[in-house]
């Protein structure tokens, strides 16, 4: 394997070489913990999303207010339209950030369950690495 992460690297005795099958997880724990690195990003624009959306909302909500103090009728219905859509909108963004939270949180269950799996095949693979060399300096 090229790159060994760090979270593993430390594991490993010097000279022990990893299986096929270990490879394959790490890679695996690579690609799960770059969709993460991903997601955590998707839910970062998606929350400046939301918090530009809710900004526009009272935005709207004030300008009524400052009309209705002047006297202005609230009911305009090109204003109701803009609340219609603003909430939409705002609808549309917590859907998906529910349905990014919810991947998120099987993909931590995923990349832990993963790590725990790796670490216990590094273990073993260093333990017959050891085992190897007390027998050849028999």
């Amino acid at each position: 394997m090229a790159h060994l992460p760090k979270c593993f690297g430390r594991l490993l005795h010097p000279g022990v070489v990893l299986t096929h099958e270990l490879n394959q997880k790490m890679i695996a724990f690579m690609t799960m913990s770059d969709e993460r690195a991903e997601l955590d990003s998707v839910i970062g624009r998606l929350r400046q999303q939301q918090d530009e959306t809710e900004n526009n909302a009272e935005a709207l909500s004030e300008d009524d207010f400052q009309g209705a103090l002047r006297g202005r009728p609230v009911t305009d219905s090109n204003e109701e339209e803009l609340h219609e859509i603003c909430n939409q909108h705002l609808g549309r963004i917590i859907e998906k950030l529910a349905t990014n939270y919810e991947r998120l949180v099987y993909l931590d269950a995923e990349i832990r369950k993963m790590k725990s799996t790796i670490e216990k095949g590094i273990t073993a693979v260093n333990e017959q690495a050891a085992a190897a060399a007390a027998e050849s300096s028999m």
